[in-house]
């Protein structure tokens, strides 16, 4: 994931002031905000985990696109495929962070969630959906161009099929059901207090089903 700025004068997140506004899916607790935190914690310490989150509005990602377009009252967004390509074709937008340069490595963003009360209740549903899960995760690893044209069918965005399969193929990018790194961000929410109970494995927030994975 690229945060993104418009302003010439974001080089690193040490130059970002009350003058930069940047979208993230939600404040403080979204994937994005947390790197942000990460990165923030690194720098600063761990003082000043939420520094940055002052600078931070909540916004869908295609929302974010349009308004980093308009250049008006949002000029910075922390993005994700496919839209942080699309973005980086404004002028003047340029990258100030890549979330693997503060997680080490790729680290899972999409993550489908439910209650305990309905996964006890609904085992066929839940096997349903973990066997889709995996047909998709096969799909997109053995044929990216037809997981890039279903892609696009559904969401008509406005990406070709190759330039798709191109952010597809990037080496960062991991199609898995195994959780990666999570365990980062709980600690991560832990310290700034977001969470209140330090979890002692990845496996304390997920389903049984995915236990046999080489989840982190």
């Amino acid at each position: 994931m690229f945060l993104l700025s418009r302003n010439p004068n974001v080089k690193t997140i040490k130059d970002y002031s009350s003058a930069d506004k940047i979208a993230v899916p939600t404040v403080r607790v979204s994937t994005q905000a947390i790197v942000m935190q990460m990165a923030a914690e690194k720098l600063w310490g761990a003082a000043d985990e939420h520094k940055l989150d002052q600078y931070t509005v909540a916004m869908g990602h295609p929302d974010a696109l349009l308004g980093l377009e308009a250049g008006k009252d949002l000029n910075g967004h922390f993005s994700l495929p496919p839209y942080q390509y699309e973005e980086l074709k404004i002028p003047g937008v340029h990258v100030v962070l890549n979330s693997i340069d503060v997680t080490g490595g790729p680290a899972s963003n999409g993550v489908t969630f439910t209650t305990t009360k309905f996964h006890d209740a609904n085992p066929k549903i839940m096997a349903a959906f973990l066997a889709a899960m995996a047909q998709a995760e096969d799909t997109i690893k053995n044929n990216k161009r037809h997981a890039a044209e279903l892609y696009l069918k559904d969401t008509k965005e406005k990406l070709t099929v190759d330039e798709l399969v191109k952010i597809m193929s990037d080496p960062n990018f991991v199609y898995s059901t195994a959780p990666q790194q999570s365990m980062k961000f709980a600690d991560a929410m832990f310290r700034g207090g977001t969470i209140k109970n330090k979890p002692a494995s990845w496996k304390d927030y997920f389903f049984p089903e995915v236990y046999n994975l080489k989840g982190s």
